[in-house]
């Protein structure tokens, strides 16, 4: 797997950028290439993520969904070209959820990225994918924050 992404808002700008550059390392990418959650769709794929303010995700929530408010994460399968999909992260929201659930920023924004490749990869909402959200997510949370303290 192979995540590309784009930053079209400045909220969290500097959070978001250091969790998105921790994402792309080599041990986080086989991690995720590697979980049997994602193995059989995510190997030699590409993965985009664009991060959005709150106006923008409201936009395609309402143009995709017909649900007239923002969310935290969308995800487009696309399965075209070596691209697996997209994903539209809301900064915004991430920010709202985090404070609501006492998560840091970067815990959040990380559950947010693994919720939307789970979609990706063809998982509904179900008790079977939050488990496998929890699993994956602590995984890597453990990963990130052994490579932030040896910073």
């Amino acid at each position: 797997m192979k995540l590309d992404y784009s930053l079209n808002t400045k909220q969290h700008k500097t959070e978001v950028l250091r969790v998105l550059d921790f994402l792309s390392q080599p041990t986080i990418i086989e991690l995720l290439t590697y979980s049997p959650q994602l193995a059989a769709k995510s190997s030699n794929q590409t993965v985009f993520i664009n991060v959005v303010g709150s106006g923008r995700m409201k936009s395609l929530n309402n143009k995709f969904r017909e649900i007239e408010t923002s969310t935290d994460v969308l995800s487009f399968e696309l399965y075209d070209n070596g691209v697996m999909g997209e994903l539209y992260l809301c900064s915004d929201d991430i920010s709202k959820n985090a404070k609501t659930l006492e998560h840091s920023f970067e815990n959040e924004l990380l559950e947010i990225v693994v919720h939307g490749l789970l979609h990706l990869s063809g998982y509904d909402h179900s008790d079977e994918m939050f488990d496998w959200q929890k699993e994956l997510t602590d995984r890597i949370l453990k990963e990130y924050e052994n490579t932030s303290r040896s910073r």
